[in-house]
């Protein structure tokens, strides 16, 4: 790793070395906005051609002796009577401990005393570490490099105005040099206050506050995430890389190693692969497509077979007239941009064009050995040519900015595509994360059916300082072969694991922390519900099917919930048990049945519409199986870290959003919306509480959930 070093710089050693030419006029522009010739923006001083603006710099004379910018802020965090001193406030002595004393009658002050005296004045260290490294810096130099009698000014191609607006008598100064012309005058001023102690002194405190205003602004143009170093630098963009959101890793198998994503592998989605792996993503289309010409023996045979409209045969266009790097390029650019086009079946081009088109058939072999022969789309393609393109292949991904060398490491890398998956085996190799594919659905409901962000392990999260809040990385492809080895070797290496200190950093705690909180949580003083005869009533809800009612024992009292059977799940609705207080209409309980309950007294309130979306969200609930993956909220309620609460919140949203998509695929997308505003609305009425939660589920639904 290559480390930059920075120093303090010797600006008188800086200026005789460069023959600077100083700037002594704080006006800008002479009549005829012409600039001055000793001015900030000088044509003499600063050249006139664009690569003597960028180069040439400048410098403004301070009269006087001043403290570096950063010098003053080290020593004020050393000392708070350094300030005292600068503008001269008060007086002191440096006793025989070499520290300074307060005294108004012996004492001195003002930068040139301190100036004078300091070789005898010392800083003592202690135990911080901070303290003990800035009078280290102190030590390290020479006071002919911590103070400054001149100041450097930025070449004027930087900070020129803007002329944009000058017939109409307007000017657009830069800030930076708005600050040099406040230092110029106050310089001037310097020169000419000598006579009273009182205007020198305020006018030398105001030349170091001024130094520290424009230290304090090249600061801020460098520093954080929006700074030079980390935007300009570290941020830039290379061929064949990618930026991507990371998301947590879903546990949803029996086995640890039938997960997708582990401590060696991360989940990268075909939509990234298509850039990442560019190069060989082309070459294995071009073989694949060879291919399917190779099984069809460049013609076909039967067009009944394809579409049973047509009949008779036909041979296909030539290979090299169709299949070119813009046709691959057309696939991969639609399948990385449109959501709702990823079910695209892939067309057979033909040497004359049938009256309806005709595509590949794929056939496949599930687990249990039975054959599937279906239209090829472009998710099977692209996750087929994605396998092979990347095998034995790693990435690079890396967080900015990067404190440590776990900031950026390798790792291998599993293909991810849809969200649910099945093992599958096509033409002789078997794939263990096969897309499930529904060429059928509608292409708004698409869009939440796959992944497009990067998932990794949990372990690997804490080394990058990040979360799963939104944060991206950078991930890079690695090409050759040599350089995939080298990544094999790094990523089994100890230096993968541990930090500089050889502490682990590779470790698991937050899902931890909700899997045996989840495990040993204990429900104290419940009593199971017992379901007694059921007795048929009148009443019918047409929005569902409750036709009885069954007499349910609760605490020692009996009570009558109206009851109902849908897709095989029981509904109860509570006459006169639960009664909703914070917006809950209904909840899907974690008994075996999945029954759901709903609270009379808001659940009544809502339109036969309303209802309807009430009962497929809960429906949805079930049938994803969400009642298992997470602790409830008011469990999340009494984690007392903060950090798992947030982390807790955003799961249970995440389910909310799966349900919602469940019934906006039941009842369409603006039925769907009406009833989740139907919700908002009664709930701001009854409780005077705007739900944030339903109003972000209703953008999410507008989006297709993007």
């Amino acid at each position: 790793m290559i480390y930059m070093k920075v120093g303090l710089l010797d600006i008188g050693k800086l200026i005789a070395a460069n023959g600077l030419k100083p700037v002594t006029n704080p006006i800008l522009f002479e009549s005829g906005n012409i600039p001055t010739p000793d001015g900030l923006l000088s044509l003499e001083i600063f050249g006139t051609t664009s690569r003597e603006r960028k180069y040439n710099y400048s410098y403004i004379d301070l009269n006087g002796i001043f403290l570096n910018p950063y010098v003053y802020k080290i020593l004020k965090r050393l000392d708070r009577r350094i300030e005292s001193i600068v503008h001269s406030s008060k007086r002191y002595i440096i006793d025989d401990n070499d520290k300074l004393v307060e005294d108004e009658e012996k004492g001195g002050t003002g930068l040139t005393w301190l100036y004078k005296n300091w070789d005898k004045l010392k800083f003592e260290k202690n135990e911080s570490n901070v303290r003990n490294e800035r009078v280290a810096l102190l030590e390290a130099y020479g006071k002919n490099v911590l103070f400054c009698r001149q100041w450097v000014v930025l070449p004027a191609y930087y900070r020129d105005v803007n002329f944009k607006n000058v017939d109409s008598g307007q000017i657009s100064h830069n800030e930076l040099t708005d600050l040099y012309c406040k230092l110029l005058k106050f310089a001037n001023m310097l020169q000419s206050s000598s006579e009273f102690d009182f205007m020198v002194n305020s006018t030398v405190g105001k030349i170091q506050e001024t130094l520290v205003e424009i230290y304090d602004y090249f600061k801020h143009k460098i520093e954080k995430k929006t700074g030079l170093i980390r935007k300009a630098l570290l941020g830039k963009s290379v061929d064949y890389g990618v930026r991507a959101v990371i998301a947590a890793p879903e546990f949803t198998t029996n086995k640890y190693d039938e997960n997708i994503i582990d401590f060696w592998h991360c989940g990268v989605p075909v939509s990234l692969l298509c850039t990442l792996f560019f190069p060989f993503m082309l070459h294995e289309l071009r073989n694949f497509f060879k291919e399917q010409y190779e099984m069809l023996g460049n013609r076909i045979e039967d067009l009944s077979q394809y579409d049973s409209r047509l009949n008779g045969s036909a041979d296909l266009a030539p290979f090299d007239f169709v299949y070119n790097e813009d046709y691959y390029k057309k696939i991969m650019d639609t399948y990385t941009r449109s959501y709702e086009d990823r079910f695209n079946k892939v067309e057979i081009p033909l040497a004359q064009p049938a009256n309806f088109p005709i595509y590949y058939k794929i056939t496949l072999t599930d687990k249990d050995g039975k054959e599937i022969t279906r239209d090829m789309t472009y998710t099977d393609l692209l996750f087929i040519v994605a396998n092979r393109a990347c095998a034995d292949k790693h990435v690079f991904i890396t967080r900015y900015p990067i404190t440590n060398h776990l900031g950026t490491f390798p790792s291998k890398l599993n293909v991810m595509s849809t969200v649910k998956t099945q093992p599958m085996t096509y033409n002789g190799t078997y794939y263990k994360y096969y897309p499930i594919v529904k060429p059928e659905m509608r292409k708004e409901d698409v869009a939440t059916f796959f992944y497009d962000v990067l998932k990794m392990s949990n372990v690997l999260l804490k080394a990058l300082g990040g979360d799963y809040d939104g944060d991206q990385v950078s991930i890079k492809g690695i090409f050759t072969a040599e350089a995939n080895a080298e990544c094999d070797r790094l990523v089994r290496g100890k230096a993968n694991i541990l930090d500089i200190g050889a502490n682990n950093v590779r470790k698991s705690t937050n899902e931890n922390v909700q899997t045996l909180y989840t495990l040993t949580k204990r429900i104290k003083d419940v009593k199971v519900r017992k379901e007694k005869e059921r007795k048929i009533d009148a009443t019918v809800y047409e929005h569902s099917e409750f036709n009885n009612t069954t007499s349910v024992g609760i605490n020692g009292k009996k009570y009558k919930w109206e009851q109902a059977q849908i897709d095989g799940v029981l509904y109860y609705k509570a006459n006169d048990y639960i009664k909703s207080t914070k917006g809950m209409y209904a909840m899907a309980t974690r008994s075996d049945s999945g029954n759901i309950i709903l609270t009379d007294n808001l659940f009544e309130k809502l339109s036969e519409n309303g209802k309807r979306f009430v009962l497929y969200h809960e429906l949805g609930h079930i049938k994803n199986g969400d009642l298992s993956k997470v602790m409830t909220e008011k469990q999340a309620e009494n984690i007392r870290r903060k950090r798992i609460k947030k982390i807790l919140r955003n799961q249970v949203l995440d389910l909310e959003l799966n349900a919602d998509a469940f019934a906006v695929k039941k009842m369409g997308k603006e039925l769907a919306i009406k009833g989740l505003n139907e919700m908002y609305n009664i709930t701001l009425k009854t409780f005077d509480r705007q739900d944030k939660e339903i109003l972000l589920r209703i953008e999410a639904i507008q989006e297709n959930f993007k």
